[in-house]
């Protein structure tokens, strides 16, 4: 089911599996991201949530202005609502690329296990097999 969803942005969530699948496209809006965002710890304030996909390959430009957002906020809610772990699937552009490894740190400075990567199904496999 679709649980979030924007211009920039969609979520879906597995019930079954406690999975978040999101998929971010386009350009980059700051203002877009973290109104996602909002959504999605709002999520996890009221949900068990153990593994994340976010697909970032068909996004273009820089998030980098939501790493405060994620470190003070995402990151802690998910982890106290039981993120386990959480895959990056990212493109070729360097921006992109570089951004999906600096969320990738941020992920294991709260203790969540993640990785970056090129395959969204590759992703969702190694989700489904850490959780």
């Amino acid at each position: 089911m679709i649980i979030a969803e924007n211009k920039l942005a969609t979520t879906f969530f597995n019930s079954e599996e406690k999975i978040l699948v999101s998929e971010y496209k386009g350009r980059v809006k700051i203002d877009l991201a973290l109104e996602h965002l909002a959504q999605l710890v709002s999520f996890y304030d009221k949900n068990e949530v153990r593994g994340s996909v976010a697909d970032l390959s068909k996004l273009h430009g820089s998030f980098a202005k939501v790493t405060d957002y994620l470190v003070a906020s995402y990151y802690p809610t998910a982890a106290k609502n039981g993120l386990i772990c959480q895959a990056y699937v990212v493109s070729k552009d360097l921006i992109i690329e570089n951004l999906g490894f600096r969320l990738n740190g941020l992920a294991n400075k709260f203790n969540i296990k993640s990785i970056v990567g090129t395959s969204r199904i590759d992703a969702e496999k190694w989700v489904r097999s850490n959780i």
